[in-house]
């Protein structure tokens, strides 16, 4: 496998040891694409006017408190939706304003040339400030959830601008709860106050109207589903400010799925926690507008996956500040929540949560969870001596939990705390003790803990916010980078692509030939290879070297066709193979009816020695299907991935 760029991960299924995608035919979307049948902004310092006809829609809390009302018939909708988005076009303001978008549930029947501010719903009429907070200027009555946000967005100065795109979550809950389906969105801009303002196209405009996108039917399938899952604390959840973010990151990156559940948030009207929608900022406690490592995580791993069609990518976040390993995210050590702390329970409820949506979403994709990251220790070491020095058993307990409830094998990704964080490492600080004997700890966890691996965040271009312990926007940028890299090269190096294997020696006794197969995007790197087979008893022996002693799962991306045999995989070491091998996993039938590039997992294989191995697959008969040319007992490999245990 190559890797073009360090800070990259592959988008295709292999470096995560996970399936290669049988790739699916897109599921038919319907799609219904409505403009508002009125819109109209507000404003306190003109009470008395109307602006609905005007080409533009205006949020400000400053200068004159403005805010805007989107209404949309959705009653022509049939069936169950299953995603909502709302595009904007600006035409005057600024990149990286945070807007709040709420539901109107008082008050639907304003009209787009009656509306005012004396007369508007969802507004404390009396408020004449020039400047304003949300607390003081919004009626948190006439909203849902009183005054729930249903979504965030940052702004922009041109092209579209994205308020929400969601497959889940409280912006679906609301449009479903509205007993006429003529729902009224509100936009307002988050606090702190902001001068300039956003203006945005109204339905008046000639082009660049506001638009919401309706689908009522299952969204385009990916095969396969691969899950990061993100805990921890404050510096997980982020405390970051979107809007210094490149402009580009600033908007949904609409190719990876991000299902997150912020503290505080109500639960959805089934009774689940969190959203199901794009990464994106906003995702967080506070500030509005703000983002963790999940931002530039999904960002360096989305070119690769797009490289192996089928495969997309999502991150499963819940985190909460101000939270400590010792007691809100201790671990029972097994796979029930017996003896759990409050935060982990929560986790596993959203983790569930999570998995449940893209399931119900994504019916005919395969979830894999490809691994976790945990940025946690804050608390711990402000916690006092008895919570410090428990840290690294307590991290190797929950890691051991984590790997019982939601897979065996799953790596761990965790930060190490950064002698960036001043406020614990300067050593005239009370706490400095306890920040030396935490990254002790770490240490030792990521030496001792097998699949457990710590990146170091000491270096000066982890960059912190005036407090010195959380990470600012250049900061939480390299922290989900070095994620990214960490996982590109632990993970890549367990998969052995085929065409750079050695291939030891074959057997066809029919006059085939073992060699590469043509280019094909579908497989990873593009390049595979194959065994030329008519008869049982024929082999391709390929050497893998260097391998340590240990136990690992055993995984062989294949290409199946309608000319294709059936094998087993024999291991043994390559100086004395007959003396040494042994059968891994069952027999393999590679025969479809179809092109199907699939992964087979062979179980677990333990050698006792470390050195060069040979994988030698053994065809053992066909399926009786299979037919078509001179070599119908063939056989085609992808890669071979072999996953620490």
């Amino acid at each position: 496998m190559s890797f073009l760029h360090p800070t990259r991960l592959l988008r295709r299924a292999t470096p995560f040891a996970f399936l290669s995608a049988m790739l699916l035919a897109p599921m038919l979307r319907a799609d219904t694409v409505l403009t508002p049948v009125a819109d109209s902004y507000v404003r306190n310092s003109a009470t008395t006017s109307n602006f609905g006809t005007d080409t533009s829609v205006v949020a400000n809390n400053a200068n004159g408190v403005r805010l805007f009302f989107l209404k949309f018939d959705l009653s022509g909708i049939s069936g169950p939706i299953t995603r909502l988005q709302l595009d904007l076009t600006p035409n005057a303001g600024n990149l990286g304003n945070v807007f709040n978008v709420y539901g109107l549930i008082n008050g639907e029947s304003w009209t787009e040339t009656g509306i005012t501010w004396n007369n508007a719903p969802a507004v404390v009429h009396t408020y004449t400030g020039t400047t304003g907070t949300l607390s003081q200027y919004l009626n948190t009555a006439d909203l849902r959830g009183s005054g729930t946000v249903l979504a965030s967005f940052l702004s922009a100065s041109t092209g579209t601008v994205n308020a929400f795109n969601v497959m889940s979550g409280p912006v679906i809950d609301f449009v479903n709860a509205d007993a006429d389906k003529v729902v009224t969105f509100v936009i307002a801009e988050a606090d702190p106050s902001d001068t300039p303002g956003d203006s945005f196209n109204s339905r008046d405009a000639a082009s660049g109207k506001p638009m919401l996108t309706v689908s009522t039917a299952a969204q385009p399938s990916p095969a396969i589903i691969q899950v990061i899952l993100q805990g921890g604390q404050s510096n997980t959840d982020g405390r970051a400010d979107g809007s210094a973010l490149p402009s580009a990151l600033q908007q949904p990156q609409t190719d990876i799925l991000l299902y997150n559940y912020v503290v505080g948030a109500p639960a959805n009207s089934d009774g689940t926690l969190g959203t199901l929608g794009f990464v994106r900022p906003g995702a967080t406690q506070m500030p509005p507008g703000g983002f963790g490592p999940e931002v530039t995580l999904a960002h360096d791993l989305a070119p690769f996956i797009d490289e192996h069609p089928g495969n997309q990518l999502a991150i499963i976040k819940y985190a909460k500040g101000g939270t400590n390993l010792y007691t809100d995210w201790k671990a029972g050590g097994n796979s029930t929540t017996t003896g759990d702390g409050p935060q982990y329970v929560t986790f596993q409820s959203v983790v569930h949560n999570g998995l449940a949506k893209l399931a119900a979403v994504y019916p005919n994709a395969v979830i894999h969870i490809a691994g976790m990251i945990w940025v946690q220790g804050e608390s711990d070491i402000d916690g006092g001596a008895t919570m410090v020095n428990a840290y690294g058993s307590n991290l190797t307990t929950f890691i051991s939990d984590v790997r019982q409830t939601f897979g065996s094998s799953i790596p761990f990704f965790f930060s190490r705390i950064s002698a960036q964080q001043t406020v614990y490492s300067n050593p005239s600080d009370p706490d400095y003790p306890n920040y030396l004997t935490l990254r002790s700890q770490q240490q030792s966890v990521a030496a001792n803990v097998a699949r457990a691996y710590m990146i170091d965040t000491d270096s000066s271009s982890f960059t912190m916010n005036s407090d010195f312990l959380h990470f600012n926007t250049g900061g939480q940028q390299v922290m989900g980078s070095t994620f990214a890299t960490t996982i590109s090269g632990i993970l890549g190096a367990e998969s052995r692509e085929t065409e750079n294997l050695t291939v030891a020696n074959y057997l066809s006794a029919a006059g085939g030939t073992a060699y590469v197969l043509p280019t094909d995007s579908n497989l990873s790197n593009s390049d595979g290879t194959a065994l030329q087979s008519n008869n049982t008893g024929d082999y391709v022996t390929y050497l893998l070297p260097n391998i340590a002693a240990g136990t690992y799962d055993v995984r062989v991306g294949i290409k199946k066709n309608t000319s294709r045999g059936k094998f087993q995989l024999q291991v043994g070491r390559a100086d004395n193979f007959s003396g040494t091998a042994s059968n891994v996993g069952p027999v393999i039938d590679e025969y479809a009816s179809t092109t199907v590039y699939t992964e087979v997992d062979l179980g677990n294989w333990s050698p006792s020695t470390t050195n060069d191995k040979w994988f030698r697959f053994n065809v053992t008969g066909k399926n009786a299907a299979s037919t078509g040319t001179a070599y119908n007992y063939s056989l085609a490999f992808d890669y071979i991935t072999l996953v620490p245990q």
